[in-house]
């Protein structure tokens, strides 16, 4: 098996490349951004950091703003390469800086937790919010090199493991049957971080999202199945001042599209009670927390997927089998009520 896959999104060429720690090319880096918490920073010169801070509140126009400073600190141009470093936040502050930067410049990402790896580095899609509503300004630059290394996932703690999860359970019942079938069947080892299967499980996600983005660089069609569970998610997420973690979210997110499915007979009601007991079974809590339905319900008017005064919702069939569906505001409000 080649240890890289090669997509082309639009103009631009991107090369997923798994390795190991040691073969990152860092000295290639003319800027770094990072939020302080890897490792691997011990050896880096300190003159080249940009270091954002943690969380959804760190992804923001200020946060930008202090990496570009550092950047004409650096008198830095256009060939410039910028080099994203840590979870999803990090890699979307770094793509969305290189993509403004001088009208564009060179990126790579290196992520580091199983969400970015999986999902947020792959495709150019970078996104800030504009407190306290979430990916509301967003570009597509993406980055010219991935570096995938496993041995990164053994050092996140349990609660950042168990919530980047739930974007890979997404991609299984979007377009990943075989991800969805190893999740259901290889929980131990899943939790266990057994490195053979998350690899697996990483190179499949990588291979569906790439393969989208390239297929529908707009969003009009294919990708925008990828939103599954994610408009209720944003909308927990801002209700609760994002003191419930992205992964939390989308896994409550796809129970609430299991049942909006159901609620419109749309989604097989067996099909809908596998998702809910495999999000169960990885401990993902599928109540909604204590967060009221007004406010989730107001987070979500604000989202980029509205349909005149109600919604369109990613829904489900089945297991891949996908739809858009327009709802009003009413029904929205009844699927959030426990």
């Amino acid at each position: 098996m080649e240890n890289y896959l090669e997509f082309t999104f639009g103009s631009a060429k991107s090369r997923v490349v798994f390795t190991q720690p040691s073969a990152i090319p860092f000295t290639e880096a003319d800027l770094i951004v990072t939020d302080g918490s890897v490792p691997a920073l011990r050896d880096l010169p300190s003159e080249r950091l940009a270091t954002i801070g943690k969380g959804e509140n760190a992804k923001t126009f200020d946060s930008v703003s202090r990496i570009l400073a550092t950047a004409l600190d650096r008198r830095l141009s256009n060939h410039a390469v910028f080099l994203g470093l840590g979870g999803g936040i990090a890699c979307d502050l770094a793509g969305f800086a290189a993509s403004v930067w001088q009208g564009g410049c060179r990126l790579i990402l290196v992520p580091t937790t199983l969400a970015a790896q999986a999902d947020a580095a792959i495709g150019g899609y970078a996104a800030l919010n504009s407190m306290p509503y979430r990916d509301v300004v967003s570009t597509v630059h993406p980055a010219e090199r991935v570096f995938v290394c496993g041995e990164f996932l053994t050092t996140l703690g349990e609660r950042d493991y168990r919530s980047s999860l739930a974007e890979v359970i997404r991609t299984g019942m979007v377009e990943g049957p075989k991800i969805f079938s190893d999740l259901q069947n290889e929980r131990e080892a899943v939790l266990a971080r057994k490195p053979e299967l998350l690899a697996e499980l990483v190179r499949r996600s990588i291979q569906v999202k790439g393969s989208v983005f390239m297929h529908d660089p707009r969003g009009d069609g294919q990708r925008r199945y990828l939103s599954l569970g994610h408009q209720f998610a944003h909308g927990l997420e801002t209700a609760s001042g994002f003191s419930v973690s992205h992964g939390e979210a989308v896994a409550w997110g796809l129970a609430r599209a299991m049942k909006a499915g159901e609620m419109l007979k749309l989604t097989d009601g067996a099909y809908a009670g596998e998702v809910r007991a495999l999000l169960a079974a990885y401990g993902y809590p599928l109540v909604r927390p204590e967060v009221g339905a007004d406010a989730i319900l107001d987070a979500m008017r604000r989202d980029g997927a509205r349909s005149g005064q109600g919604f369109s919702l990613v829904l489900q069939r089945d297991l891949c089998s996908n739809l858009v569906e327009d709802v009003d505001e009413a029904f929205i409000r009844s699927v959030l009520e426990d």
